[in-house]
């Protein structure tokens, strides 16, 4: 049992008085659901853990000896080689045994932090020394330390088989202290290191060197376990980086502590930028934030005895970080660099710290829990917030602590050695509720974790018999030996509002309910809570929108229309119709319109510049009167007039279209070649002389000269029976010569030579 001075009784006394009036408070809103314990007659410890969505508990740490990992009545044993061995484990969310695992060898090994990715694969990380063997089936994968313990990060599916791991190391002692992994299931991890170490585990060479005391190093691998790059900040005295987290964009955060007392500043930037940041005394909290590139963003340096211990992202992109406060070699001056807290009301010493930035490093909010005690003990803080922006802490409870840093105490004291503690805060950082879990001896906090319905998971070490909701006796469990591995289920939020909604959307949309802001986008039931006591039950409907594509070939002038859309020429088009649903139907109709009828000459010969089931060629000069037995493609002309085409095009419904009327001279062959006048010479080179033997005057007279082709190359009007005409710019060739006298038409030929 723990001896308090008659200093710190005294103040007990007196905050406890004062306790009453917020004894409502004090009170933790909390449901417990269940504790289980893993343990044998040695020394165990949960060190972290993590949840998958559908509830399951994996977790991971150290164990000595034999341990039956099934907390039920069955037994699922395993045994160490060595020293201490490291475990992995699986419970329903219910807390029954899935499976257990033993990584290990003959000196002490021991996983620190585990995480999931989206696929539900396990990562662990920790150290190790001398061979281990981290594939728990019956093959065999060694891994094997360089000098004394080393850093390794492990890969397992979610049934525990393995699929790979690396290990990074020197001469010297290095270890991994927390592991995270991003949207795109990349795999981020940082410790510390000494001396010179490869973190490039593949066939090439990434070597970070510290510079005299530990470094800390911030390494990036993807899902396969392919090396992507490695950072380190590096200072004299020692820099250690002891958690790590990852946002949305795949930034990067580390936390630790770092010293420069007596050593020069330490340079926060890993990349050719310097960016210096000095301690005080003693340690100082850091926080550091690197891109998806391990570029340098920004680094925050506070406090002295400062140890981060955990950070963690929230959902709208903000930073929450805590950490011990430990001794300070000038206490009295332990202002530096660190955010003013709103805890006055007490002669309490700082105990640890919570705060929360925002995702530019500024703060936003500050707070020290403090205790009756000067601080002697280093624990292990571990946070997590919820998705409405409320703080989750647990960590170990060494003395009288006053869990409010506003100005109303709230006071927890220890059972007997050191507890766990549960606490809550919300949004602000104002004090929620506090839970005091434990018993007479010593019993720690290590990890947390917060679902999306707001169930608390912690894990740690607890000693002979411990409460995990007091003063229920049906929640003590009891150690087998020394010290016991705990994992403990609560909820903490108990439902006051319940309502259920019917909602319908369409294809392509998507609904968001409650403040975790879930994204629906399939029929379905879901549950939301839209405040911690307040829960939505949905039931969704998604419409179809339909998505049509048709084709149209429609003639000349003709129209086709969508809604109130009209359409004539050829093209795709984009149409939104809604359905009787409400929903859209988007019409994609491709139009090709069939170009009007156009006509080509060839001497004698027109031709429809159109393929078609049917044709029919017009008298334009006749009323456009049908012309017997002209239905082909092609039409030869006999007499001189003017010609049209009618095609009939079968699209389903017959399309109808006439071309234009053109114009043409007959050929040599069926010309009327009457003598009506006379032409020499013939054959021609430079003129022809043209007499016409009957000359009708006062009437008019025209000459026209031809080609086989039917095109005018010559007009000239006469007078007198006699005429010469110059036909020096003609080709050689045969042309014909017409002649109209009145009402009367005369043709010839002649060869020019």
């Amino acid at each position: 049992m723990k001896n308090f001075s008659r200093k710190s009784l005294l103040a007990f006394l007196i905050f406890a008085v004062l306790s009453l009036f917020n004894i409502n408070q004090t009170i933790a809103q909390v449901d417990y659901l269940w504790a289980k314990s893993i343990g044998g007659t040695s020394s165990e410890s949960g060190n972290s853990l993590t949840v998958d969505n559908a509830g399951n508990v994996y977790i991971t740490g150290s164990f000595n000896g034999m341990v039956d990992f099934d907390p039920s009545a069955n037994t699922a044993n395993l045994t160490s080689l060595g020293g201490l061995d490291i475990f992995i484990a699986k419970y329903n969310s219910s807390g029954n045994y899935v499976w257990a695992n033993r990584i290990g060898g003959a000196g002490n090994d021991n996983s620190i932090s585990i995480a999931l990715d989206n696929s539900g694969n396990i990562f662990i990380t920790g150290y190790f020394n001398d061979t281990v063997d981290f594939n728990p089936s019956l093959a065999t994968t060694n891994l094997i330390s360089a000098g004394q313990s080393d850093i390794f990060i492990a890969k397992y599916n979610g049934a525990g088989n393995y699929i790979w791991a690396k290990s990074f190391g020197d001469s010297f002692s290095d270890q991994s202290n927390s592991v995270s992994i991003d949207n795109l299931g990349n795999v981020l991890f940082t410790g510390g290191f000494s001396g010179a170490v490869d973190f490039d585990a593949g066939l090439d060479t990434s070597n970070l060197s510290s510079l005299g005391g530990a470094s800390v190093f911030i390494a990036k691998y993807d899902n396969a376990g392919n090396y992507l790059w490695a950072k380190s900040i590096d200072g004299n005295s020692g820099v250690i980086g002891c958690s790590i987290t990852t946002d949305a964009l795949g930034n990067v955060f580390t936390t630790g502590n770092y010293s420069t007392y007596g050593y020069g500043p330490v340079d926060f930037d890993p990349g050719v930028g310097v960016y210096n940041l000095y301690s005080s005394s003693g340690t100082s909290s850091f926080i550091l934030k690197l891109n998806s590139n391990g570029n340098f963003e920004w680094a925050k340096g506070f406090g002295c005895g400062y140890v981060g211990t955990s950070i963690k992202i929230d959902e709208a992109g903000n930073v929450y970080s805590a950490g011990d406060i430990g001794p300070c070699p000038l206490y009295l001056n332990n202002e530096f660099q660190k955010p003013k807290s709103e805890n006055t009301q007490n002669s309490f010493f700082p105990d640890w710290y919570i705060q929360k930035l925002d995702a530019f490093g500024n703060t936003l909010w500050y707070k020290e829990i403090t205790s009756d005690s000067y601080p002697i003990y280093s624990q292990r803080i571990a946070i997590f917030p919820d998705l409405f922006g409320n703080l989750f802490v647990t960590g170990t409870l060494n003395n009288i602590n006053d869990f409010n840093p506003n100005s109303t105490p709230a006071l927890i004291i220890p059972f007997g050695g050191t507890d766990i503690f549960l606490a809550k805060y919300d949004v602000a950082g104002n004090y929620l509720w506090v839970k005091d879990l434990g018993g007479a001896n010593d019993e720690g906090g290590n990890s947390i974790f917060v679902d999306s319905l707001n169930n608390l998971y912690i894990t740690g070490y607890y000693n002979d018999t411990a409460g995990f909701n007091p003063p229920d006796a049906s929640a003590q469990l009891t150690s087998v030996g020394n010290s016991d591995v705990f994992i403990a289920k609560y909820n903490s939020c108990t439902i006051v509002n319940s309502s259920s909604q019917n909602v319908t959307i369409c294809n392509g949309e998507n609904l968001i309910v409650g403040t975790n802001m879930h994204f629906y986008t399939s029929s379905g039931t879901y549950i939301d809570y839209v405040s911690c006591d307040s829960m939505v039950t949905t039931h969704l409907t998604v419409n179809p929108s339909y998505i049509s594509n048709k084709s149209f070939e429609i003639c000349p002038h003709q129209i086709i229309s969508f809604g109130a859309n009209i359409y004539t020429t050829s093209g795709t088009y984009i149409d939104t119709l809604f359905t009787t649903n409400g929903c859209d139907s988007i019409q994609i109709t491709t139009l090709l319109v069939n170009p009007e009828i156009n006509t080509s000459v060839n001497g004698m010969t027109i031709t429809a510049l159109i393929n078609s089931s049917a044709y029919q060629w017009l008298d334009c000069n006749n009323g456009f009167a049908l012309i017997s037995g002209a239905n082909s493609q092609s039409y030869v002309a006999t007499v001189n007039g003017s010609y049209a085409v009618v095609a009939y095009v079968d699209q389903g419904e017959i399309c109808i279209d006439t071309s234009a009327c053109v114009s043409i001279a007959t050929g040599l062959n069926e010309l009327n070649m009457e003598s009506g006048f006379t032409l020499f010479p013939n054959p021609a080179n430079e003129s022809i002389s043209i007499e016409l033997l009957n000359l009708l005057s006062a009437v008019k007279n025209n000459i026209s000269i031809y080609d086989v082709q039917g095109q005018i190359l010559i007009e000239k009007f006469f007078q007198s029976a006699k005429t010469e005409i110059d036909i020096s710019n003609l080709s050689s060739g045969i042309y014909i010569v017409k002649i109209q006298n009145g009402d009367r038409f005369f043709f010839k030929k002649f060869v020019k030579e």
